[in-house]
């Protein structure tokens, strides 16, 4: 039987944007075609947490001067869009993947249709994760053409207000959905894994899934501004375990910005205008 993994020894090239990893793909032989039974289940269920102490991380600032300014209807853009990890009570971590790994069960999938939407000039949601099959759409909510991209690579093509483009996910990895050459519409970090098994955190950090029963298997936590975190757990049949996580950092968190001479005016964090978001 083939053993079903998510990040193993793979985690270093995904937290790195690869594309064409195997995230969660089986070892040996590829499963026989027909649909497999769906196996007894229990239930992990958790929270995802900050450790005290650390701060939330932030994407890098992407300041391009050729690239022209977001629509005026837009609002301004915020240091918040640099931050798509969101800190709720209880320092949980929301907008994190927790997935299942190394356990022996194939666990059907129908193929199901992930969207993301460009609202606001920013795209909503900033973390998404699927199974391989799956279909990403993209529909453009704003009054502004948009030239989306995923994973940096192919043609651009325009989007216009109330227009939709599909994306297929076919393979595992992660890649990023951007905007390229007209105004930058922030990112969308998308994981597409080979199984099922997987959630986001809520907004509080917390998470359910149902797993195979009867197995040893591994719990993970991650999101590509943070360190992978994991718990071995065995859940009998109808059984719910209860597991906490934490989640690090991957790196420190960008230098806080000088503080104004007296008689200028501050900047307030939220507005922060020189960020191309």
């Amino acid at each position: 039987m083939s053993k079903w993994t998510t990040f193993g020894a793979c985690v270093a090239v995904l937290a790195m944007g690869c594309g064409s990893c195997g995230a969660s793909q089986p070892e040996g032989e590829q499963a026989a075609s027909a649909p497999p039974e769906a196996p007894p289940l229990g239930v992990v269920e958790g929270v995802v947490r900050l450790p005290d102490g650390a701060e939330l991380p932030s994407y890098p600032r992407e300041v391009d001067a050729r690239r022209p300014p977001p629509p005026e209807s837009c609002t301004p853009a915020r240091v918040v869009d640099r931050q798509p990890v969101r800190l709720g009570e209880g320092r949980g971590l929301g907008g994190v993947l927790v997935a299942a790994a190394e356990f022996d069960a194939e666990v059907p999938h129908e193929p199901e249709t992930r969207r993301v939407a460009i609202r606001d000039c920013r795209l909503d949601p900033p973390f998404l994760v699927a199974t391989r099959g799956d279909t990403l759409e993209l529909k453009n909510e704003t009054d502004y053409p948009f030239m989306p991209v995923m994973g940096g690579g192919g043609l651009a093509q325009a989007l216009l207000a109330d227009q939709t483009r599909s994306f297929p996910l076919d393979q595992g990895g992660v890649k990023t959905l951007s905007c390229t050459f007209a105004a930058a519409c922030g990112r969308t970090d998308v994981v597409v894994l080979y199984h099922p098994l997987h959630t986001v955190t809520s907004d509080a950090g917390r998470f359910r899934l149902e797993v195979p029963a009867g197995e040893e298997l591994e719990v993970h936590a991650w999101h590509p501004l943070f360190q992978e975190a994991s718990a071995t757990v065995t859940v009998a049949a109808g059984e719910t375990r209860r597991v906490e996580l934490e989640l690090v950092p991957s790196s420190p968190p960008e230098p806080a910005a000088p503080q104004p001479a007296e008689g200028d005016e501050p900047q307030q964090p939220e507005d922060d205008s020189e960020t191309l978001f």
